[in-house]
């Protein structure tokens, strides 16, 4: 029997001896293995993961397909992860975030991710469509390429009567069309088609996508819209419909009478875009429809560096102008208002303002920055970037309690910032417990929301240590 063995084994072979080039088709597998499939990739322990980056950074060629590809997914998981986080509040971040990736290379990449995350989250599609208006501006081809794919999909879900597709693409193109991404003509187009020959889903998905444009479809075109609606009154009146899309028709003529105020085109936080930045797609239903479906998929690209250097140029324009938008948004920035404060000083002649306007602009820019962060670690990093003066920690105390006090229910998240600053330095825990003082003596000012939330966080400070539990000294019960 162990002769047997040592004779498959070959003359000259020891085992557990592996050549060099078996080590190197091992980790060239390896390596393939690390590259999503159709069933959402293989596991691989971070220590082989980094092994095989090494690898493949270490090979000849600069830019070889391996490292061109591994590139490509990390530019993937990079936009997904960037479209994902989006909303109103930090919709602007996110832009210039976006901008930063090459998005000429990931030109198919965002905006398929744009596409899966509105159909996932129909709830948010104003605020996809208000991100891609904004990168119209600068990369038109963009959004062209967005309307041609949601034009494509909106024909096919008709054609196979999904409805749940068809809606969500109807929304996102009323959407389009109130940020003026593509002409109010395809609108009507839409609608034309949708109430051709009605059905009860046909004219539930019209009278939906009435409601989410009528408003700005009613400032355009006027007309068109009259003609829409008496199309929608005949159809009323035909009574060959069911109750319930009889009913929506109903709706949607209470909602036209109050001029669509419950459901405006665009919120103001969301219009980010000036009128005459805008670049709107002249494209309707029966245009040529070039979708550019190879854009999704990898493509060596043998003149990689050159194509990097076009898109560093490109993007050092792009974020110098989106940088003056925003300077034109919020003029009076936190590094301006600083260079404000020390030439008034240097000046003797300078006028001395009592108005407070100085600690006005600093309770914004604090609020400004707690309603921007994602999580309180990145909320603690900027505002000790801030560089506070001596004497003005109350004030950032006083704001971080306010700002917990007016939110709809308490979250961790300002109990975590609290605990962090007085972990940090001694004098902003002398400030919160001073805080504590004087809230006590205003209870009964506060409303329960409020003094639940305040009584929380202060709850949770205690609880780490973060304060003293002498502040309960103020405290005299009673019989």
């Amino acid at each position: 029997m162990t002769e047997k063995k040592e004779e498959e084994k070959g003359p000259g072979k020891v085992e557990g001896a592996e050549t060099a080039p078996a080590k190197e088709r091992e980790l060239k597998g390896s390596y393939d293995t690390m590259q999503p499939t159709r069933m959402g990739g293989v596991y691989m322990p971070p220590h082989k993961v980094r092994q095989m980056q090494q690898a493949m950074l270490e090979k000849d060629d600069k830019y070889g397909p391996v490292k061109q590809k591994y590139l490509w997914e990390v530019l993937r998981k990079s936009i997904n992860g960037i479209v994902n986080k989006v909303n109103v509040s930090n919709i602007e971040n996110v832009i210039l975030e976006l901008l930063n990736e090459n998005l000429l290379r990931g030109k198919g990449l965002l905006i398929r991710a744009i596409m899966h995350s509105q159909m996932a989250s129909p709830n948010f599609t104003h605020v996809y469509a208000a991100l891609i208006s904004v990168i119209n501006t600068k990369l038109p081809d963009h959004g062209r390429l967005l309307v041609h794919r949601y034009i494509q999909q909106f024909q096919r879900s008709f054609k196979r009567n999904n409805k749940i597709t068809c809606m969500g693409t109807t929304k996102m193109l009323a959407h389009l069309v109130n940020q003026q991404v593509v002409h109010e003509l395809l609108a009507l187009e839409l609608l034309a088609l949708l109430l051709e020959s009605p059905t009860e889903d046909s004219v539930e998905i019209a009278a939906d996508f009435m409601t989410e444009c009528g408003q700005v479809l009613s400032e355009i075109t006027p007309a068109g819209v009259n003609a829409i609606f008496e199309r929608f009154r005949g159809i009323l009146h035909e009574g060959q419909i069911d109750k319930r899309v009889q009913y929506i028709i109903e709706n949607l003529f209470a909602v036209r009478k109050n001029n669509f105020a419950s459901h405006p085109g665009v919120i103001p936080e969301l219009d980010l875009v000036e009128d005459d930045d805008k670049i709107v797609h002249e494209i309707s239903l029966s245009s040529d429809l070039n979708v550019e479906p190879e854009l999704n998929v990898f493509h060596f690209d043998p003149n990689y560096e050159k194509t990097e250097n076009e898109w560093q140029a490109i993007k050092t324009e792009i974020l110098g102008e989106e940088e003056e938008r925003l300077n034109k948004k919020h003029p009076q920035g936190e590094e301006e208002a600083e260079e404000e404060q020390e030439e008034d000083k240097n000046d003797p002649n300078a006028i001395l303002d009592f108005s407070e306007k100085d600690l006005i602009n600093l309770r914004r820019i604090i609020y400004l920055t707690i309603m921007s962060s994602i999580d309180f670690e990145e909320c603690t990093h900027k505002l000790l970037k801030l560089n506070i003066r001596e004497g003005q920690e109350l004030e950032l105390v006083n704001m971080i309690i306010e700002c917990c006090m007016q939110a709809g229910m308490y979250t961790r998240f300002f109990g975590l910032m609290a605990g962090r600053f007085c972990q940090l330095s001694e004098v902003y825990k002398q400030k919160f417990e001073e805080s504590f003082y004087k809230r006590y003596e205003t209870l009964h000012r506060l409303d329960t929301n409020k003094l639940r939330n305040l009584a929380k966080m202060y709850g949770y400070l205690l609880y780490i240590d973060a304060i003293d539990w002498k502040v309960f000294q103020c405290i005299k019960l009673t019989e």
